[in-house]
């Protein structure tokens, strides 16, 4: 028993390479990504470590990495579907505001870099001193709240360092 229990381990260990690379990955799907732009830079950045991988070995922290380290990814997750698919699903950060003119505000409060992959037309524009950046939030944050029964929604608001604000709407009323 113990002699043929050896025997099976000896030719699983030798066929199995060979038995495995039968089930290479074939299909790659992304889920979660609202627009085509930010779709296709999952898709590239994935295709060289997942296309034709051995979907046992596929290298899902290698491409976990990758994709956590796109600026507007809160978080990815992945799942092998036998026999041959991996299905990506991503959790995009929401912009909400654009800071600066040069990055986004998320729903969570994090900056990020990537107002080229997002229609940010009608966002409003926040400016103001970087170390005042979570007090300015938090102001447009109580000003949209008082002002949604008004139907008014804000434009722009620029605070100084001085903590003078100007307040610019929709509608072009500007209030300092």
């Amino acid at each position: 028993v113990l002699l043929a229990t050896f025997a099976l381990a000896v030719i699983v260990v030798i066929y199995m390479p060979s038995w495995m690379s039968n089930y290479p990955v074939t299909r790659v799907s992304v889920e979660g990504v609202a627009d085509l732009r930010r779709q296709q830079e999952v898709e590239q950045l994935l295709s060289d470590t997942l296309s034709g991988a051995n979907y046992f070995s596929v290298p899902l922290e290698q491409a976990y990495q990758q994709v956590s380290s796109l600026s507007w990814v809160k978080s990815v997750s992945f799942k092998r579907i036998w026999p041959d698919a991996v299905t990506v699903k991503v959790q995009e950060k929401t912009p909400v505001a654009l800071w600066n003119e040069d990055v986004l505000i998320s729903s969570d409060g994090d900056v990020f870099e990537a107002r080229e992959r997002f229609t940010t037309d009608t966002l409003p524009l926040l400016y103001g001193p970087d170390a005042l950046r979570e007090d300015i939030m938090a102001l447009y944050h109580s000003f949209g709240k008082v002002l949604g029964k008004t139907g008014l929604a804000i434009h722009q608001l620029k605070v100084n360092g001085h903590l003078t604000a100007e307040l610019r709407f929709d509608s072009g009323l500007v209030v300092l």
